[in-house]
């Protein structure tokens, strides 16, 4: 079963849309579940998140304040040997230029439903 890490942007509710277009075969392992507030137990859980995933979807929206955590999940994930895929929301935003490293290591795309494609290649 091919499992999925879904990083970034806690607020906007993509992974619910995301994992509505997933088939059945794939497990997501979503970081808004576990509920934690301490930074040791809920960096633990999502490292051992990333481990345990064959893919990290990464996602960078406007609702997102820095992506700091998202590019430290990408960053875990790409030093595994994880497939990434960055679901970029966010070319046209200032802070664009500073995710050039996170697209290098990724494959990009523009859009949710491109995501769920490329998760199933």
């Amino acid at each position: 079963m091919t499992k999925i890490y879904l990083a970034g942007d806690m607020r906007s509710g993509w992974q619910d849309r995301l994992i509505a277009l997933l088939p059945t075969d794939i497990e997501a392992i979503d970081p808004r579940s576990h509920g934690l507030s301490d930074p040791s137990l809920y960096t633990r859980w999502d490292l051992d998140g990333i481990e345990r995933a064959n893919v990290i979807v990464a996602y960078m929206g406007s609702n997102n304040p820095s992506g700091f955590g998202l590019c430290i999940e990408a960053g875990y994930g790409y030093a595994l040997g994880k497939r990434i895929i960055f679901i970029d929301a966010i070319a046209d935003d200032w802070r664009s230029r500073y995710f050039d490293m996170l697209r290098r290591i990724s494959t990009v795309v523009t859009s949710i439903e491109d995501a769920v494609m490329e998760i199933g290649r």
